[in-house]
């Protein structure tokens, strides 16, 4: 189904439908992440310059980007894309941790 034709509640819905992974990142699986891009795919310009090309949120508007706000999980701070289940869990869940003990192995950090 082609997202343009769709109203604001009912992309929404798939956004959520496809991209809410819950509280718990051992339940996020491949396929999950693969449904998430499917649905998010068209709209992951909303978010942190995504692959360093300036942002689509100008042209395509506030509101539309807000309706994929869920994608905003499929691209990290420094605007690269989240491909796998690995990656979204440290993307989303884990990145305090993952600084803190890197930190604590390598003194120069």
């Amino acid at each position: 189904v082609p997202v343009k034709s769709l109203e604001p509640d009912d992309i929404e819905t798939i956004v959520f439908e496809n991209c809410n992974f819950g509280a718990d990142p051992l339940k996020i699986t491949e396929e999950m992440v693969k449904n998430c891009h499917g649905v998010c795919a068209q709209r992951l310009c909303c978010f942190s310059d995504y692959l360093l090309q300036s942002s689509c949120r100008a042209p395509v508007g506030d509101d539309e980007c807000e309706l994929y706000s869920l994608c905003e999980q499929l691209v990290t701070d420094d605007g690269v894309e989240v491909n796998n289940a690995i990656a979204l869990k440290e993307n989303e869940y884990d990145v305090g941790h993952l600084c803190t003990s890197k930190v604590n192995e390598d003194s120069d950090l």
